[in-house]
């Protein structure tokens, strides 16, 4: 091959490399609020529907968006599951308030059911809304029709970290252990990250649950199914492949770090693989295996293969690329509130983010109580 030609193809190459960069990464300008005043009161305050920024949250913890583009919040002291509708009011979907003891679970009607500290949701084709009752250790559904029922667990546990809840089976008798998130595949199956067990778990349509991957106990290995291992299994996301992705790690009460700081993949065959992250915590951008993240949260993925993260210790929202690269996306890392151009808005521990159209991110901004919208060109 001559150099002229040899330049001629690098320079193609590059050409075709650029163009498929830029159709693969869109460009955000700016944060704004979209709703939520950002007031709370004691005792689980702050609750009000109405409009959008008038509306209260309470430490929302999880979000969703329908087909029509309605977005679903789990508005986690609060116990219930909000709703953000196109026109721009917020309403409670489910949940009657404060729950109880452990075991205060009511099914029913969605103005008397209870919830207990729901954190991730996902929406279905048929417009069911399935919940991750985290402290209830259950997998809640609801309904188009407006009924809650309890599609998986058997718990409750005696205390807060109850050993032996890694149990496989009927819908009844399986149990879960701290269960955070929640994705439905096309043929109607659930993935659940079952936090303090360490695993995925799958339930099929018929209600039996399975462990899909992971041993059990914590770790950081790679592999196949139940040979592979995790570290406090977060937030799950599923693209239209059917591969899942999954953060890892979390805060304790003191706010302390524990073990996890990567986003892990599995295949549909069940192969794990670390898709992101050193498993150090810190921030730091580039090649995805080189990349750290703090406490890395809320999953999603676009059409196109980018993964969007919320790096929740960092304060901001980051993207790992469709070619492995970790970059930011919004947020100075100083945690506070701020709307405004991206790489100066300031988010306060958020904790999810969802897809929309037209290149819009929803965020889920914890400690400032709001939802938040990153928007692009």
């Amino acid at each position: 091959m001559t150099a002229q030609r040899f330049r001629f193809l690098l320079i193609i190459g590059c050409l075709l490399f650029a163009a498929c960069a830029r159709e693969t990464t869109p460009e955000w300008t700016g944060v704004d609020t979209l709703a939520g005043s950002g007031r709370i009161g004691p005792l689980g305050g702050g609750y009000a529907d109405g409009p959008a920024l008038e509306a209260e949250f309470h430490d929302p913890m999880g979000l969703a968006l329908d087909a029509d583009g309605n977005l679903y919040i789990s508005d986690w002291v609060n116990h219930r599951i909000r709703l953000i509708a196109t026109d721009g009011m917020v309403t409670t979907v489910a949940g009657s308030g404060p729950s109880g003891l452990y075991g205060d679970i009511v099914d029913g009607t969605t103005e008397t059911a209870r919830l207990f500290g729901p954190e991730g949701l996902t929406v279905d084709t048929k417009g069911n809304i399935y919940v991750a009752d985290t402290l209830n250790d259950r997998i809640r559904r609801i309904s188009p029709v407006g009924m809650v029922t309890t599609v998986a667990g058997g718990g409750p546990r005696a205390a807060y970290g109850f050993e032996g809840a890694l149990i496989d089976g009927s819908a009844d008798a399986a149990r879960f252990n701290d269960p955070s998130d929640v994705a439905v595949d096309g043929d109607g199956n659930l993935y659940v990250t079952d936090r303090l067990n360490h695993v995925i778990r799958k339930i099929a349509p018929d209600g039996q649950v399975s462990t899909f991957a992971g041993t059990g106990q914590p770790g950081t290995t790679d592999g196949m199914g139940q040979a592979a291992s995790f570290e406090l299994p977060n937030r799950i996301a599923i693209d239209r492949q059917g591969n899942l992705y999954v953060t890892e790690g979390r805060f304790l009460d003191l706010g302390e770090r524990t073990y996890g700081f990567r986003v892990r993949k599995i295949a549909p065959n069940g192969q794990v693989t670390t898709l992101a992250g050193t498993g150090e915590p810190g921030y730091r951008g580039g090649p995805a295996l080189n990349a750290r993240f703090d406490v890395p949260i809320g999953v999603a993925v676009d059409e196109k293969g980018n993964v969007y993260v919320v790096d929740s210790g960092a304060h901001r929202i980051r993207r790992i690329s469709s070619v492995g690269v970790v970059s930011p996306v919004a947020g100075s890392g100083v945690a506070g509130y701020a709307d405004g151009p991206v790489n100066e808005a300031q988010f306060w521990y958020p904790t999810d983010i969802a897809v929309g159209p037209e290149g819009r991110l929803y965020v889920a901004d914890w400690k400032n109580h709001r939802i938040r919208v990153i928007t692009s060109e």
